[in-house]
């Protein structure tokens, strides 16, 4: 009975010596998943914060750097002084919101909820001229609000349309170098108005879309702005033609000898 012991023993001690060999160690690692936590340990990105904190006062801690542009998109719109319609202003918000949600079907232009100096205001339309604001205004007091204004603020409009345009006017037939020297010329007369401050606001608005000379002139009493300096009736007719078009229905040409 005790030799049984002795042999058992024995057997038991040389099957756990065979199973540490380094051989088969190596075996049942290469078995294992490459990405088990025994044999690929997962390395954060470096914290400059933490390391200093973690690390020997002695220890030097490099913090990696890496800029990243951020894309930045372009403008859309560009703000310039310009005009809208005014259709509501109160304290009271939900009839604000009320009309705003009316009024969009009916007009076929942007329309704003503009809350300033404790007042809801509803305003519409991103229009560089008067006239159109005005068409605008009655076009809305139409649709049954009697009391919209028109007033003047900074409006918003596209960037593609705030640079300057190329028309018949400003072709190579038209050599403005040439007809600026001239003795006689022809201008477009496109408003006449008593205040000088509207007759200023449409010199500012012509200027972003032509490159022509704009100015205006107090001519018995009246303050006329007069676009462009044409040496022929035909080039300041073509002109003309884009500035009817504008809402300018009373602009004509004019001869200055």
């Amino acid at each position: 009975m005790f030799k049984y012991k002795i042999a058992f023993f024995i057997l038991s001690a040389a099957l756990i010596l065979n199973s540490c060999h380094p051989s088969l160690i190596k075996k049942s690692k290469e078995k294992d998943n490459i990405d088990s936590v025994l044999f690929y340990q997962k390395e954060d990105i470096p914290d400059p914060f933490l390391d200093g904190l973690l690390s020997p006062p002695d220890h030097e801690v490099v913090q990696l750097k890496k800029t990243i542009t951020p894309k930045v998109k372009p403008k859309k719109f560009k703000e310039i002084d310009g005009f809208r319609v005014q259709v509501f202003a109160s304290v009271d918000s939900f009839n604000a919101l009320s009309l705003l949600n009316k009024l969009k079907p009916l007009v076929k232009d942007s329309v704003y909820l503009i809350h300033e100096k404790n007042l809801f205001k509803i305003q519409a339309g991103d229009l560089p001229y008067r006239q159109q604001a005005d068409s605008l205004r009655e076009l809305i007091k139409q649709k049954g609000y009697p009391g919209a204004w028109t007033v003047q603020r900074k409006i918003l409009i596209p960037i593609k349309e705030s640079t300057p345009i190329k028309t018949a006017a400003s072709s190579p037939t038209v050599n403005m170098k040439r007809t600026a020297d001239l003795s006689e010329f022809y201008q477009i007369q496109v408003f006449a108005t008593t205040s000088k401050q509207k007759a200023q606001s449409i010199v500012d608005q012509l200027s972003l879309r032509y490159d022509f000379p704009c100015e205006y002139r107090l001519q018995n009493q009246l303050y006329k702005v007069l676009l462009g300096r044409f040496a022929t009736r035909a080039e300041a007719e073509s002109v003309l033609k884009e500035i009817k078009a504008l809402g300018f229905k009373d602009a004509w040409i004019v001869h200055q000898p």
